[in-house]
């Protein structure tokens, strides 16, 4: 279902050009609707994708990710505590914590060791961790991806990219009347974060503008 939601999310098409004796701004009023419509659908597009997101199992991290004693030959800054449930290693396996994402990318600059028969160990470990890595990542987003989790955030990319093609447009088009220029000034204020008096002159003159054609218009 969530698949096929940027399809449903899109708006009909309307008719590039005015017929005679409509509105001289029909087309930006328009282009405005449709733009109103997709921001009013967008918060339902957010709501599915973190109901998605929800959703995903948790993947567990293979055990090779686990400290072991013997991995202070790779130089980390990580300190030995039987007792320690959350950081550094741990004499007990129920103990012993994953790897952190620094970690792992510490690992692919581990300092070589003096002893050649250690660096050999330490180079088959990183190579462990690493392809324990990748599977675990690659576990992950196959979960998302049968959550819907791409999926939907694929229908929200796809609303927010309309609702620039649309900005677009209706930047292009040119207001003939206030109603017009109404729809560009609700835009502005729907982006806009507010303003204050500290703010640059340029902003604040911004902001006014629109306040003042968003009264006027009313």
């Amino acid at each position: 279902m969530v698949a096929g939601m940027a399809a449903g999310l899109m708006p009909a098409p309307t008719a590039a050009a005015a017929a005679p004796g409509r509105d001289p701004d029909a087309r930006l009023l328009e282009l405005g609707e449709q733009y109103r419509d997709l921001c009013a659908l967008e918060p339902a597009a957010n709501d599915a994708c973190e109901q998605c997101c929800g959703s995903v199992p948790e993947v567990n991290r293979p055990q090779a990710l686990r400290h072991r004693l013997e991995d202070h030959v790779f130089g980390l800054d990580l300190p030995f505590d039987p007792a320690n449930v959350k950081g550094g290693f741990s004499a007990k396996p129920e103990l012993n914590p994953f790897y952190t994402d620094q970690e792992v990318r510490w690992l692919r600059h581990a300092p070589l060791l003096e002893d050649p028969a250690a660096r050999a160990e330490q180079r088959v470990r990183i190579e462990e961790i690493e392809r324990a890595w990748k599977a675990w990542l690659d576990a992950r987003w196959a979960a998302d991806e049968a959550a819907g989790v791409h999926a939907a955030g694929e229908a929200i990319d796809q609303v927010i990219a309309t609702k620039r093609a649309l900005a677009k447009e209706i930047a292009a088009v040119p207001a003939k009347t206030l109603a017009g220029v109404r729809v560009r000034a609700q835009i502005v204020a729907d982006v806009v974060d507010d303003t204050g008096e500290d703010d640059c002159t340029d902003d604040l003159m911004i902001a006014a503008i629109v306040r003042d054609i968003l009264a006027m218009s009313n």
